[in-house]
């Protein structure tokens, strides 16, 4: 069965189960956990340990590293010193696909280290008040893989580059200056090629898709009655608003004037 990423689209947390600070002291011992009862995210304080679960995939996971681990996993632990400790927090993703485990490396271990601790005294409080702010720096920690995973390592394929320039678009594509050739450019391919690997992975050109991102969010926008036709284009990353006019009439085969009445017409 396949695994999904969770970073490969932003997921909604359900609920938070429980959040705890822990010391494990079973050194050197060979420890076996079978259908983990939640998700979690473990932060790791000190020490180090090594996972590896049933799909063959194995981590070491060591000081200032987030270690996210799925429901219903099926691994084994080996603790390699007696200072291994660690914040957990047991939580669910309202998402019921299977998921793969993955470990993170904030760039800034302090600000990661100071989450984690807002997370644990949020946690502990348990007043109303006390809980939203709890998922709140939950997501918050959530976001930030997000960006460990921008920040590390380069792809090393050409398949990673394009699924990496794909998860840009998603993020970038309101940006005005965001390009086929820059993204070609970061992904250390020639722009012909990109294009072509592109299709080839997604069944798409990605000028088609950057377009239909921005279009999108533009026809989102228009809801908004407060905003004009410039606005929604220029808010979605379309250089000017004759260019959006032409590309909206041309995917949908009516103007954004039309679109934007008829939305009216049936409230």
């Amino acid at each position: 069965m396949e695994k999904n990423d969770i970073l490969q689209k932003s997921l909604v947390i359900k609920n938070i189960i429980a959040v705890i600070k822990g010391h494990n002291p079973n050194c050197r011992k060979l420890l076996k956990r079978v259908g983990r009862h939640s998700d979690a995210f473990v932060y790791i304080l000190s020490g180090s340990c090594a996972y590896h679960f049933d799909d063959g995939v194995t981590f070491t996971v060591q000081a200032g590293d987030v270690f996210y681990l799925p429901y219903q996993s099926v691994y084994t632990m080996y603790i390699y010193d007696a200072n291994y400790k660690f914040i957990f927090c047991d939580f669910e993703f309202s998402d019921p696909s299977v998921k793969k485990a993955a470990v993170y490396t904030a760039e800034n271990a302090e600000h990661m280290d100071g989450l984690f601790a807002n997370l644990l005294n949020c946690y502990q409080i348990g007043s109303i008040a006390s809980r939203a702010e709890c998922m709140s720096v939950l997501y918050r920690i959530y976001s930030l893989l997000f960006k460990c995973t921008e920040q590390g390592a380069p792809a090393n394929n050409q398949n990673d580059r394009i699924s990496a320039a794909k998860r840009y678009i998603d993020e970038h594509y309101s940006e005005v200056s965001l390009s086929i050739a820059s993204l070609a450019e970061q992904a250390g391919i020639s722009e012909v090629y990109f294009r072509k690997l592109f299709h080839e992975k997604y069944h798409i050109s990605p000028v088609k898709y950057l377009i239909t991102a921005r279009l999108s969010n533009a026809k989102k926008l228009m809801r908004y009655a407060f905003l004009s036709i410039e606005d929604c284009a220029l808010q979605s990353g379309f250089s000017s608003a004759q260019y959006f006019c032409r590309a909206f009439k041309k995917e949908l085969g009516i103007s954004p004037g039309e679109y934007k009445k008829s939305i009216y017409e049936k409230r």
